[in-house]
């Protein structure tokens, strides 16, 4: 035999042998992805794992029916793929889950806690990830308490760039959930950064899960309208970072129980620190408000900050009691429900707020303006040291039915009696030039609420004789009003 034809053959068995081995390691290789696989998800924590390889390539794996349990969540997903262009590669290709099916309990997830790593060890991140990619598509269904459940439509496609950065797209879709956003991430410094391209909520769907992680005080609520908004941020050694800006429209308020209604409340966020989760520059309007028999409009609010824990407003007026109140600027703390504010009144209609007051002999029309500190808890209002009177430059028509108001003390052969007696019989009218309501005057007796003067003269011009009225108010004086609001008014301090 020729020793080239030897040498030859030789060559062939060694490239047989070789291939051979090779396509054996690699049979070997895929062949024993099953048992990878369920090692790797055990590893991780997972239970009740469970598969079905359906094909196997040294180019594509698909695997049918996979699910498992990882504490708060159950997974699985009809036909996830692992697909490589090249088999030689340490990588696992490019995964696809499909048609899967999440099961998610949030309060479980937020109440479980990672174990703490030691105090010396940094955190650490591969530099390249084993993966060619990642897509997922399918459902994702939230649970919280016992009654909250919801369905969610996510997508997401992952992939690597040649700068060794990750990114991708996802979006999440709901009954009043629009949500895409962009993202990329670096294996290297696990430095991630991202974006919005779409943000939409309606409130109506989502109440009770609002309701469940952050409840308003003095809840419930009933509220709905539509969020819009976009936020960009980024996650730095460990901490979130970025802002948001949100409008709100087509928005509704009301609370039975304090018996208050807002319609066509709109809000704008100008920014939303997302690490230090706060709000400045946020501006609130509302076409209408009910608070008890009060009917309000024009509200305009403006927030120099807002948190979680206080909420600082700068300026606040609305139209109400046929005039304008504006209200000077105060704090807001959730931890504590009260509100205390300087309310001043522009021009408000003293026939609107007669109309607020039970069991007063007075009828008056004409324009009041003044400053009163108010204080509201627990269904309680209490007023404080202020003031009311006659709006600059007007007058007011005022008519009593008070028997004894204006002649007690007074001898019936007085000049003026009989025209006392008229006026407080409801058969004169006051022109009143002259009105003064002082709210606990700091140097008032203790049980002194309030002091009234009132000069005027009958309306009447036949009838020529000026009246000057000074009344003292002794106890409760918030028991004269009837506002209407839920759990009723209270006998105040001076706030």
């Amino acid at each position: 035999m020729p020793k080239t034809s030897l040498r030859f053959r030789l060559l062939m068995l060694l490239a047989v042998l070789f291939v051979t081995a090779v396509a054996g390691l690699a049979a070997a290789r895929w062949a024993a992805l099953p048992w990878a696989l369920g090692a790797a998800l055990r590893a991780g924590g997972a239970t009740e794992v469970s598969f079905d390889v359906t094909k196997v390539s040294p180019w594509r794996v698909e695997v049918d029916d996979l699910a498992f349990k990882l504490d708060a969540v159950r997974f699985a997903a009809g036909r996830t793929s692992f697909e490589r262009a090249h088999w030689w590669s340490p990588s696992l290709g490019r995964i696809s889950v499909q048609t899967a099916r999440v099961d998610l309990d949030v309060d479980k997830l937020a109440a479980s806690k990672p174990d703490a790593a030691p105090a010396s060890a940094a955190p650490s991140a591969p530099a390249k990830l084993p993966l060619d990619g990642l897509s997922f598509d399918g459902q994702v269904t939230v649970r919280a308490g016992d009654k909250l459940e919801q369905a969610l439509t996510v997508r997401f496609d992952v992939r690597p760039e040649t700068s060794g950065e990750w990114r991708g797209e996802a979006t999440v879709t709901a009954p009043g959930l629009d949500l895409a956003v962009a993202a990329s991430y670096a294996p290297g410094t696990a430095q991630a950064d991202f974006q919005t391209t779409a943000l939409r909520v309606d409130l109506q769907p989502w109440r009770a899960w609002l309701e469940h992680w952050t409840p308003l005080p003095a809840g419930p609520w009933d509220f709905a309208g539509k969020v819009n908004g976009t936020v960009k941020g980024s996650y730095r050694d460990g901490k979130l970072g970025g802002q948001g800006e949100f409008q709100l429209r087509e928005a509704r308020l009301a609370n039975p129980a304090l018996a208050v209604t807002a319609e066509g409340v709109e809000a704008d966020v100008a920014a939303l620190d997302l690490g230090q989760m706060q709000a400045s520059g946020v501006a609130v309007r509302a076409k209408s408000v009910t608070a008890g028999t009060v009917a309000m409009s024009d509200l305009n609010a403006e927030l120099a900050s807002a948190t979680a824990e206080r909420v600082d407003v700068s300026a606040l007026s609305v139209r109400a009691l046929g005039g304008t109140m504006h209200v000077e600027s105060f704090v807001y703390r959730f931890s504590d429900p009260a509100i205390e504010a300087v309310v001043r009144a522009e021009a408000i209609r003293a026939e609107q707020v007669l109309a607020l007051t039970q069991n007063l002999p007075a009828r008056a029309t004409g324009a009041l303006s003044g400053r009163l500190p108010l204080r509201y808890a627990s269904g309680a209002l209490q007023l404080g040291t202020g003031w009311l009177g006659l709006a600059e430059g007007q007058s007011l028509e005022i008519q009593f039915q008070a028997e004894g108001l204006l002649t007690a003390g007074a001898s019936p052969k007085s000049a003026n009696y009989a025209v006392l007696k008229q006026v407080e019989d409801g058969l004169l009218k006051l022109k009143v030039t002259e009105l003064r309501l002082d709210v606990r005057p700091p140097n008032a007796p203790p049980n002194r609420t309030a002091q009234l003067r009132i000069s005027g003269e009958p309306v009447d011009p036949r009838v020529k004789a000026p009246v000057t009225l000074d009344l003292n108010v002794n106890g409760p004086l918030e028991s004269l009003l009837n506002l209407g609001l839920k759990g009723g008014v209270s006998v105040g301090t001076k706030p």
